[in-house]
């Protein structure tokens, strides 16, 4: 049985074989840049201004909850991850819509095992726009 690990030729060359990324768990997804304005994630009353505010972190395996964000601005966001994915993340990086990018600012490390911070690499634009995939409710930014 061949070694994974093992150089592989190419020609007269010999090349390592390359690493697969190991698996990260993500965890929650926090928007700490968010305005905090959006209500009745339970969509008990519609678009009223009335209802709890949605809970965070927006996002987790089993709940995820609409955001609003003010136009103009960077986006800034923040992954909780499985304590076994420090020695896995090199370098986590984010593409988001309209081919906006999300560089990390910190990366997880065994101090700080459960958290990287991606900030947008540009502001959204001035402009309302509907970047859900599929949601019932739908996101603008």
């Amino acid at each position: 049985m061949a070694n994974p690990e093992a150089p592989e030729p190419v020609g007269d060359e010999v090349r390592p074989a390359e690493a697969k990324p190991a698996a990260i768990q993500l965890k929650s997804l926090e928007l700490e840049s968010d305005h905090g304005l959006m209500k009745d994630c339970a969509e008990k009353f519609g678009w009223k201004n009335v209802g709890d505010p949605c809970p965070e972190p927006e996002w987790t395996p089993k709940l995820q909850v609409p955001v609003s964000h003010t136009m103009d601005q960077n986006v800034e966001i923040r992954l909780h991850l499985a304590k076994s994915a420090a020695a896995a993340t090199p370098a986590i990086r984010g593409d988001g819509p309209l081919g906006m990018a999300f560089p990390a600012q910190t990366q997880a490390s065994p101090r700080r095992v459960s958290r990287v911070d991606l900030a947008s690499d540009r502001r959204l634009e001035k402009k309302s726009r509907d970047l859900s995939s599929g949601s019932p409710r739908g996101a603008c930014a």
